[in-house]
């Protein structure tokens, strides 16, 4: 097998454990409703964590995490 080849069965699988983790979230939702719980705060807290970025590599190859250069970054590169 060729680096390639393993790489790209490593992103596959990869999918498929998102796609399953995916699956079972939808599962508890249409299990336990959509009740004001402890649960689902607790679950809304880690997702956005999760999806909250960090920190960017600017142009000059520096890691920053100063949200105000990270707006800066993110208003110029859609600019």
């Amino acid at each position: 097998m060729t680096e390639a080849s393993i790489q790209q069965e490593y992103n596959d699988v990869l999918k498929q454990e998102e796609i399953l983790w995916y699956q079972k979230s939808r599962e508890n939702w249409v299990k336990l409703g959509d009740r004001n719980t402890s649960f689902f705060h607790t679950q809304t807290l880690v997702r956005r964590k999760r999806n909250k970025l960090q920190g960017l590599f600017l142009e000059n190859g520096q890691w920053n995490s100063d949200d105000v250069i990270l707006q800066a970054e993110a208003i110029n590169y859609f600019k």
